[in-house]
């Protein structure tokens, strides 16, 4: 069993019984069908910040009246072009690929 603090360990008692039981059960599970898919996109990843920030200043400047629908759907249309279709793209692609 790995470690974080150090190397590979001997299990004790307990971790012993807990990978036993895992191997006995293992053939019996069924998967959640509403468990989320984890899914993977470099774009999202490297530009999620500046993304969730543009979202998050339309709307709080949307519901403060600073801006009006055309100017939401200006700042929507900024995310989509900076990046966000592409995220979307490459999860959409990575959903595909896990069905």
């Amino acid at each position: 069993m790995l470690n974080d603090l150090g190397p590979i360990q001997k299990p004790n008692a307990y971790q012993a019984k807990h990978q036993q039981v895992l191997k006995e059960i293992t053939p019996f599970v069924v998967p959640n069908p509403v468990t989320p898919i984890a899914l993977m996109s470099p774009t999202w990843t490297s530009r999620q910040s500046s993304l969730n920030q543009i979202v998050d200043d339309a709307v709080i400047n949307f519901v403060m009246g600073r801006i009006d629908r055309a100017g939401f759907d200006k700042e929507k249309a900024r995310w989509y072009s900076d990046d966000g279709q592409k995220a979307l793209n490459e999860l959409q692609k990575a959903y595909d690929a896990k069905k």
